[in-house]
């Protein structure tokens, strides 16, 4: 279809005819919002630079809505010479380097224009072993980490689930490695809570201390110790420095923490149970047996 240009003679292809219209449109539409009277006039062009703007914002939000807009940004940095060509980190111990830059989350041909460091720092905050750290641009190119590390303090175990802890009793990692396995073992829930002021006491006594190999809580209101040799110590509620004082007397005296004995039972003021293994309970009825056979009396020891 062709069409006459009113007063001059020429012709319209199609195409530019609508190109027009929408022009004239827009034109019309600034006149309005500018001078809702009439009685103002837009200047000549207005209309196509309105056209201008209208396609520069859809093609911005669609940059914005595509996810392109990063991309265009770490280019555009990246050719000006601010690309990100170094990355220092700093007080890590336990994290290794690839960890870190794993939550930093930078692609290749990232810009450190670009780079949003709140969002790492978020990312890098969410990590159980930061307990703080700092992310800072250095320009040209180089991005600055520095962290503060959680220190481990204890092994805590519920059920079968094991994790590091620090002395605040906070959970740092559910992975455990091997490295971990001399931290002091903390087992039961509502251990973690009091497990710092717990050990503090038990340090008090070298000698049992050495030789602890786990803490439990039990009915969250009393600690047993756990030896190296499987002996299990049953403390009271209450009073608990006086019976780390008995068992350490009877140990000086009759070596107890080293007597074939499965458990020892603190938890009565003036009275300490002590339960034999089975091998020492078949030891000792055999010897009274033949103290019997022998014309003796058996006796209670």
């Amino acid at each position: 279809m062709i069409a006459f240009l009113a007063g001059t003679g020429r012709l319209l292809a199609p195409r530019r005819r609508a190109r027009h219209r929408l022009a004239e449109s827009v034109r019309t539409t600034l006149t309005q919002l500018g001078d809702p009277a009439g009685e103002g006039a837009i200047p000549r062009g207005a209309g196509w630079a309105g056209v201008g703007l209208l396609f520069g914002v859809t093609a911005l939000y669609g940059c914005i809505a595509g996810g392109h807009l990063e991309g265009i940004a770490n280019r555009v940095g990246t050719a000006a010479g601010f690309g990100i060509s170094a990355i220092e980190i700093s007080g890590h111990v336990q994290l290794d380097e690839i960890e870190v830059l794993q939550s930093l989350d930078i692609g290749p041909g990232a810009s450190l224009m670009a780079f949003n460091a709140r969002a790492a720092l978020d990312r890098l905050r969410d990590n159980g072993w930061i307990e703080s750290a700092s992310v800072r641009k250095v320009y040209p190119g180089t991005l600055k980490i520095a962290l503060t590390e959680r220190r481990p303090f204890a092994l805590w175990q519920r059920g079968a689930l094991l994790s590091i802890i620090d002395a605040n009793g906070a959970v740092i990692t559910e992975s455990v490695a091997d490295r971990f396995s001399a931290l002091p073992l903390f087992v039961g829930h509502g251990a973690q809570t009091g497990a710092r002021d717990f050990l503090d006491l038990v340090d008090r006594y070298p000698a049992i201390r050495s030789r602890l190999r786990a803490a439990v809580f039990v009915s969250n209101r009393r600690w047993d110790l756990v030896l190296d040799n499987d002996i299990e110590v049953k403390l009271p509620e209450n009073g608990v420095e006086n019976a780390l004082d008995e068992l350490l007397t009877l140990s000086a005296e009759s070596g107890l923490m080293n007597r074939d004995i499965v458990a020892v039972d603190l938890r009565l003021k003036d009275e300490v149970v002590v339960r034999l293994s089975e091998e020492a309970m078949v030891k000792r009825k055999t010897t009274a047996k033949g103290d019997q056979g022998a014309g003796g009396r058996e006796t209670d020891t």
